[in-house]
């Protein structure tokens, strides 16, 4: 990091003029003083060299003319001037260590009487040029000039609450720490075993010790370096357009996305046994809402576990190791959680524990790799999968994409810290897709943390939450696809017209044939009454039809020019030639008897 201020507000720079112009108003105020002094220091150095004093040192009377000739030289105004230069140095060393002890308190946010002490010497080291690393650390990031980084002094360090730093301290031991070879007897054999195995004599090897610190003020030590610093926040990342192939070929790109963190506690999940007793029949149990009942919850998915997951469970489960859980009266007590909580041990996992690509000699950063892990189960789940199986066009209620969403999710979750419950029904029946949970009628081990090896979870990183967007094929297989079902679609929908069709059509010959008996019992009514005459007759005839015609249930299933065809009719019938005048109303019911009502 170049530092791009200007030089008076260095602090080098001050550490420069400021013993200066100390310097100077010493030699101002006492220079009357400090010239006797140096007159005094000269002529004893005159002295010494006239009577050759390092050749003839051993001749006693030498010795007795120099001690004779120095007290002669030591007068009064002497002896006060070095008093006085004496004493204002001690003074002012007093001063300036008062001082230095005063500003420490405030340079730096010490409150314990032994971090005080450490920020006071390294606060003098600074001043004499001997210090370490002198670094902030804001969001996981070192913010120091490189050089200062890799300094081994004693420093210091800031950091604030979502930060969490790693320092590295090389120890050197006689020996090898540890070797295949530890219990051979014969010492000649193993020193030769060894000469063979490392290819070179056997020499001191360095132990490294390792620490981690949280947020706060961390102070330094003499050879220790700082390794690398780890956000304990939230991290979320995505990668995006990422490739697969779906089991019937098809190369889909979607982007995928993590959610993870090192500071919080692991998630606990339930598992129960869906059958006999066996690895192969554990399956995590997820919990949703009732849709009848939202106060309660259902069980809305059974997935899976990994092999490795399984095989620990069912073997802690046949060891004992799993205890049943009971319920307390009394609520328990929780500990106030802290924003970002600090675990030493997975901060030194994270940052120590790291990869290397292939053909690449850098390791992988920590906040990196949990999306590696999540392309790969990514692009390894969507093989197992046609593409019309995840989307199923032609289900309308149906959709499997979301259930392959939320299992995805659960495995790239499972590869990091979590926690397991294992439950079963106290009826012995085992748990099913949309049983009601009745955490009362359930029997519940005490919780265990998965301990097997995992890609994440050995580098204490806890997967929140992960998942992928909408699968989107190339243009051309996507117009294909949509042309393929649109094309069922559309069969579906003639398929069904047609249907409609036939249906409506059996409906109307039905209505039909129903109107037709009901016309010929009101005409066959007609005719059995002979009371009438062939006029009178004739009237109740047209009556009777126009009634039916001018039906609305019926008036449907006739030609739409079944009134004129009666009023026609009925002219001829009754030799009536009169039209109906411009100013009456045109329509031909009106001249029917009873006046089209």
């Amino acid at each position: 990091m170049m530092n791009d201020s200007p030089f008076y507000k260095r602090a080098r720079f001050w550490l420069v003029v400021i013993p200066v112009l100390f310097i100077l108003l010493f030699l101002t105020y006492f220079w009357k003083e400090i010239t006797l002094a140096n007159g005094y220091v000269g002529n004893i150095i005159k002295l010494l060299a006239e009577v050759q004093i390092f050749y003839r040192w051993i001749d006693p009377n030498v010795r007795f003319f120099v001690s004779q000739k120095s007290t002669a030289l030591f007068t009064e105004e002497i002896r006060r001037a070095f008093i006085v230069l004496n004493g204002n140095c001690m003074f002012g060393l007093m001063v300036f260590v008062l001082m230095l002890g005063g500003m420490s308190q405030f340079v730096l946010p010490v409150r314990k009487s032994n971090e005080r002490w450490r920020a006071f010497k390294r606060l003098v080291l600074y001043l004499l040029g001997y210090h370490g690393p002198a670094i902030f650390v804001k969001g996981g990031k070192i913010e120091s000039d490189m050089k200062e980084k890799k300094l081994k002094l004693p420093g210091v360090a800031l950091l604030d609450l979502s930060s969490a730093i790693v320092l590295e301290k090389s120890l050197p031991v006689k020996g090898y720490s540890s070797s295949p070879f530890a219990n051979d007897d014969d010492m000649e054999k193993r020193n030769e075993k060894i000469k063979d195995f490392l290819g070179r004599e056997k020499k001191a090897v360095p132990q490294v010790e390792i620490k981690a610190f949280g947020p706060g003020l961390v102070f330094t030590e003499f050879g220790q370096k700082i390794q690398g610093a780890v956000d304990l926040r939230k991290q979320v990342r995505s990668v995006p357009a990422v490739d697969a192939y779906t089991r019937d070929g098809i190369r889909v790109k979607s982007n995928v996305f993590t959610v993870f963190s090192l500071s919080e506690e692991p998630e606990t999940i339930y598992v129960t046994y869906i059958g006999e007793r066996t690895p192969e029949n554990l399956r995590a149990v997820f919990l949703g809402k009732n849709d009848q009942t939202p106060s309660q919850e259902v069980v809305i998915n059974l997935f899976k576990l990994n092999d490795a997951d399984a095989k620990e469970i069912h073997d802690n489960f046949l060891k004992g190791k799993l205890h049943l859980q009971f319920h307390s009266v009394g609520k328990e007590q929780k500990a106030p959680r802290q924003q970002f909580p600090f675990h030493e041990d997975r901060v030194i996992r994270a940052l120590y524990y790291s990869p290397h690509t292939v053909g690449d000699q850098n390791a992988v950063e920590w906040s990196v790799l949990p999306n590696m892990v999540a392309v790969e189960i990514y692009r390894n789940f969507i093989a197992q999968y046609s593409y019309d199986y995840m989307h199923k066009p032609n289900e309308p209620v149906e959709f499997p994409l979301t259930d392959i969403k939320s299992e995805f999710a659960f495995r790239v979750k499972s590869t990091g810290l979590m926690k397991y419950q294992l439950v079963s029904r106290r009826d012995g029946i085992p748990l099913a897709k949309g049983n009601l949970w009745e955490k009362d009628s359930m029997s519940l081990f005490q919780p265990m943390l998965f301990t097997n090896q995992q890609a994440l979870r050995d580098r204490g990183i806890k997967v929140i939450a992960a998942g992928f967007g909408e699968l989107t094929p190339p243009l051309e297989i996507s117009r294909g696809l949509m042309d393929n079902w649109k094309a069922h679609w559309e069969k579906e929908i003639h398929a069904k017209l047609a249907q409609r069709d036939l249906e409506s059509a059996r409906i109307r010959n039905h209505a039909r044939i129903q109107a037709q008996e009901e016309s010929s019992f009101v005409l066959s009514d007609v005719f059995k009454d002979d009371h009438f005459s062939e006029e009178a007759l004739t009237v109740r005839v047209f009556q009777a039809l126009e009634a039916a015609a001018t039906d609305v249930s019926e008036a449907r299933l006739l030609p739409s020019d079944t009134i004129n065809m009666l009023y026609s009719l009925y002219q001829w019938m009754l030799g009536d030639n009169q039209a109906p005048s411009k100013n009456e109303s045109s329509s031909p019911e009106d001249n029917l008897p009873g006046g089209g009502q």
